[in-house]
């Protein structure tokens, strides 16, 4: 069958075997989700509000995410992951390193100081992860990205997945620094997190037929050559593959941002929003076919992506994680 933007966006459970069978048929055997959350438990002060709490419930007794539990989703590929701790503020970054260590995961570790991060400096941690807390500023990069901190990563080899404000607003600053220390810094959702996470189904299918004039500003990273894209959570079409023809197909890497990516993509099923994704999370677990559609949804739309840029499937999402985070090619 030959799917659509406009069937794939309105998918049913009984279509789903078969689309989710056709994706699978052309992912690479082996691949790298160099974006997964796999300590999900946090820890620090409680928190005052109902909401809140039900997420800390939730993920505290959530198990820990092995790259056995992302091949229950993949069936018969080869599969291994990066495991990242979550990145709230409440979260103990000491504590927290220490049992992504304790793991025994390729991890990349939450930002602490540099007397703390040197204690967990294995063969485990492959570099650090920042995260933005200043929306739009055009400041939090360099708050964040210091130069004590960007000697340390640099010394030690490490690279740096950094959450920006918009590569719009932060460009000089993201330019500046990657030209200025030998170290590989990542950003994530492909830059384009001030975007949002969730679309309507119609800014879906347009995405594959028009072209969003902001995203010409992904060109202005190609002046470092060691600054890469991952593409979780933007099963957006027009930006992965303006990202490959902007930076090239060695600078775009395959991650999912699991388990964040499971909830439901489309803004038309999220009646109900955060109460049914913690539902469905709960009651259905893993399997639950409208949890993997949006998984399998980023996938095929960087399948199609890649084919329209011209770009190697296999080279973006095993290869070029080899390259900017394990440095193993």
């Amino acid at each position: 069958m030959f799917w659509t933007p406009e069937k794939v966006s309105n998918i049913k459970e009984r279509e789903f075997p078969s689309w989710s069978k056709d994706v699978l048929s052309q992912m690479p055997e082996r691949f790298i989700d160099m974006h997964v959350h796999t300590l999900l438990m946090l820890f620090g002060k409680p928190k005052r509000f109902l909401v809140e709490g039900l997420v800390e419930l939730f993920y505290k007794y959530a198990p820990k995410i092995t790259p056995g539990r992302i091949g229950e989703l993949f069936p018969g590929k080869d599969i291994d992951i990066i495991g990242l701790p979550l990145p709230y503020a409440e979260a103990e970054p000491d504590r927290t390193n220490g049992m992504l260590v304790d793991q025994g995961i390729s991890s990349l570790l939450l930002d602490d100081t540099i007397k703390n991060l040197k204690r967990h400096l294995t063969a485990i941690g492959k570099g650090v992860k920042m995260h933005h807390k200043i929306a739009n500023t055009g400041q939090g990069f360099l708050q964040m990205a210091t130069q004590e901190k960007m000697e340390f990563l640099e010394k030690n080899k490490l690279c740096l997945l950094i959450e920006v404000s918009s590569p719009i607003a932060e460009m000089g600053a993201i330019v500046e620094t990657a030209n200025s220390y030998d170290v590989n810094i990542i950003l994530p959702h492909l830059a384009f997190n001030h975007t949002g996470f969730h679309m309507p189904r119609e800014r879906f299918v347009r995405s594959f037929s028009s072209h969003n004039a902001e995203y010409y500003a992904l060109a202005g990273l190609s002046r470092a050559a060691n600054i890469y894209l991952d593409v979780s959570m933007k099963a957006d079409f027009d930006l992965m593959k303006t990202a490959m023809e902007a930076l090239g197909q060695d600078r775009v890497l395959y991650g999912s941002d699991y388990p964040y990516c499971l909830t439901p993509k489309f803004t038309e099923e999220r009646t109900k929003g955060f109460f049914r994704d913690i539902a469905l999370m709960v009651g259905k677990g893993v399997h639950d076919w409208r949890y993997e559609k949006n998984l399998y949804l980023l996938v095929w739309v960087l399948e199609k992506a890649c084919e329209a840029a011209g770009a190697d499937k296999e080279r973006v999402m095993r290869k070029n994680a080899e390259k900017a985070i394990l440095h193993s090619c």
